[in-house]
C-alpha cells in the first residue's frame, strides 16, 4: 500500500497561519509608526531651539544697536530712536519712536518708560518679539518665565524640548549668553 499522503507537503510552520501573519504585520508597522513619531518630534524640538536662539540673537543685536546709538551721540542717559514696522511703512514714512533708558555702561535697562530700573519684561517685549497689535503682553509670554537677578536677566522657556531653553542679559557689560537646561 502507498501512503497517499508521501506526496503532500504540509507544514505546520507559524507563518503558514494567517492570524499570525497579520499580527507580524501589524508588529512591524506600529513599530515603525513609533520611529516615525519619534523622529518628527525630534525635528520639532529642534524647530523650537533654532527658534529661541533667532529670540536670543534678535535681543542681543538690537542691544549692541543701542550701545553703539548710546556711543555716537554722546552717552546720554536716555535715547530716542525711530523705526519702521514694515515696508509700506517706510513708503509712507510712517516711523515710531522708542525710549531707551541706558545705564552707565551704555546698555539698555528699560524701554518706552522714564524708569531707571531694570525692566527685563520691556526689554524682551520690545526688543526679542516682533511687534503684534493684536496680542497682549499675557499672550506673549505665555510661554516664558522672566526673572531679574542683580543687573541679570533671565529667560526661560516653561516647556521643555526636552531642554529647557534660556538666555540671559547682562545689563552691565550687555552680554547675552544662551543655554539649554536640564
Amino acid at each position: 500500500m502507498v501512503n497517499q499522503e508521501q506526496g503532500k507537503v504540509t507544514t505546520d510552520s507559524l507563518m503558514d497561519r494567517s492570524f499570525v501573519r497579520v499580527l507580524v504585520a501589524a508588529g512591524i508597522i506600529a513599530v515603525l509608526f513609533y520611529i516615525a513619531v519619534r523622529s518628527f518630534l525630534g525635528i520639532i524640538n529642534e524647530v523650537e531651539e533654532f527658534k529661541y536662539d533667532l529670540l536670543a540673537e534678535r535681543f542681543s543685536i538690537s542691544m549692541d544697536y543701542a550701545r553703539r546709538e548710546w556711543i555716537i551721540r554722546g552717552k546720554p542717559d536716555s535715547l530716542t530712536l525711530e523705526y519702521y514696522i514694515d515696508q509700506q511703512a517706510i513708503n509712507n514714512k510712517i516711523n515710531k519712536k522708542l525710549l531707551l533708558q541706558i545705564n552707565e555702561f551704555g546698555w539698555p535697562i528699560n524701554v518706552a518708560s522714564e524708569s531707571r530700573e531694570l525692566d527685563c519684561l520691556n526689554l524682551w517685549m520690545y526688543f526679542a518679539h516682533e511687534e503684534q497689535d493684536n496680542k497682549t503682553v499675557e499672550n506673549l509670554t505665555e510661554q516664558l518665565d522672566v526673572k531679574r537677578i542683580n543687573n541679570n536677566c533671565h529667560y526661560l522657556h516653561k516647556e521643555k524640548f526636552p531642554n529647557q531653553l534660556m538666555f540671559s542679559y547682562n545689563s552691565s557689560n550687555g552680554q547675552v549668553v544662551t543655554s539649554n537646561t536640564y
